[in-house]
């Protein structure tokens, strides 16, 4: 009997806090997911990886240091054919409200695509689970 193994979803965060990209890094590892962090918010870099490496979901910081914040970013994936169909969560330390009230304008999204850093993780894992599973 041939057993068939499931593909593991690949999950981009992309974040310019280390200390958040090695705690989901080792969070979706021991969750069967197979991740990736990018530590800059430079749309060009996010889309260029994405083109490549085709992650099934971007789970994408709101506020960075340096650059354009996260819902830019989330445009130019969704504008992009290549990249168009990738499932995008973000999170922020500045809690979900605060960044949904501060952006709203600019991302039609649902308030329920902001995770907030300080949950816990496990509960982050899981609305990423989620999310790929209702995306299909």
């Amino acid at each position: 009997m041939t057993t068939l193994r499931r593909r593991k979803p690949k999950v981009l965060v992309v974040d310019d806090e280390d200390s958040f990209l090695e705690i989901m890094k080792l969070q979706l590892k021991s969750s069967g997911f197979k991740s990736a962090s990018l530590h800059s918010g430079v749309p060009g870099e996010v889309i260029a990886y994405c083109k490549k490496n085709t992650p099934d979901l971007v789970l994408l910081d709101i506020y960075f240091s340096e650059s354009p914040h996260g819902f830019k970013i989330a445009h130019a994936l969704k504008e992009n054919p290549a990249t168009s169909e990738i499932k995008i969560l973000f999170w922020s330390a500045a809690g979900r409200e605060v960044s949904y009230g501060s952006f709203s304008s600019e991302w039609k999204g649902d308030r329920n695509d902001i995770l907030d850093k300080t949950e816990n993780i496990s509960l982050v894992t899981e609305k990423i689970r989620g999310a790929l599973a209702y995306s299909g």
